[in-house]
């Protein structure tokens, strides 16, 4: 199978306008504060500011990852969240109204809430394959090549097709018209021609004249330190000054629920005295 990424939104809380242009820059619209979702891994979230600023997804210059990990600094208040699983219950209980993710799922959470909607951005955007391997030192090859062509078969390609929700290189299976008829049924209408009907190399097409390629390649140790540690350090930013916001605030909750409550039990104990000292008064007239 096959895939890319694009970007997910709410049509009945996102304006038509902010959508025309089909580009990353909706994930840092200021008037969605609060309503955008962002990748929970560096490799995706650094890539939809790269891809948004024509910057190379992979680059071994230590300047151009400096400069996405600020796109994404310059996002983070915006943000509600760092999600991977999450997304679907964010996106389908409209909790949230923007996100990024895989043409895939977008059609699992698609098939929820209707009102969800997706685009493949116009800057770019990375695509994948998974892939059926056989390792060299494998002691049955022959049986797992069986099993390759068993599932590249037309009834077991578009069951697995079905399954995992995304596009199929295998002709028996994207060419077969009672695979695009249970496809509609089961993911909606529109669920071929998103997954068939933009091709990665047309969408990346200036990308590509730029950099070459337009998918995510292996780092080095280098570079895999780097982008980590300018990760963390986005999670990580302004958060010691929250929690000390935090530490501060409940300090002085605590102080105050002390002080009431010494209040109120001197009170309490105010009032026990003086009913005590009148009935030993009146026990001592009579």
């Amino acid at each position: 199978t096959y895939g890319m990424l694009g970007v997910i939104y709410n049509e009945n809380l996102v304006d038509e306008e902010d959508v025309a242009e089909e580009s990353w820059d909706l994930l840092w619209n200021e008037k969605y504060r609060g309503k955008i979702l962002q990748f929970n891994n560096p490799r995706d979230a650094f890539g939809t500011a790269m891809y948004k600023e024509h910057l190379d997804i992979n680059s071994t210059d230590p300047a151009v990852w400096q400069a996405a990990f600020d796109i994404l600094s310059d996002q983070k208040s915006l943000v509600q969240g760092y999600v991977n699983d999450e997304i679907f219950n964010k996106m389908t209980t409209a909790s949230a109204a923007i996100a990024p993710y895989y043409a895939g799922d977008y059609l699992t959470m698609a098939s929820q809430e209707e009102a969800l909607k997706f685009y493949y951005p116009v800057e770019g955007t990375n695509f994948f394959v998974d892939a059926f391997c056989i390792l060299k030192n494998s002691r049955e090859p022959e049986v797992a090549k069986e099993y390759i062509n068993f599932m590249l078969s037309e009834d077991a390609g578009i069951a697995n097709a079905l399954y995992v929700g995304y596009a199929c290189p295998n002709n028996l299976v994207k060419n077969s018209e009672n695979y695009k008829a249970e496809l509609a049924d089961y993911l909606g209408d529109d669920a071929y021609d998103i997954l068939y009907g933009k091709d990665p190399n047309t969408i990346n097409k200036e990308y590509m004249e730029k950099y070459g390629v337009a998918y995510y390649k292996m780092f080095s140790p280098e570079i895999q330190d780097l982008v980590n540690g300018l990760w963390e350090e986005l999670k990580t930013e302004n958060s010691t000054e929250l929690w000390i916001h935090i530490t501060s605030i409940t300090i002085v909750v605590a102080v105050l629920g002390y002080t009431v409550w010494n209040i109120y039990i001197k009170k309490k104990r105010s009032k026990f005295y003086r009913q005590r000292d009148k009935e030993n008064k009146k026990a001592k007239a009579k």
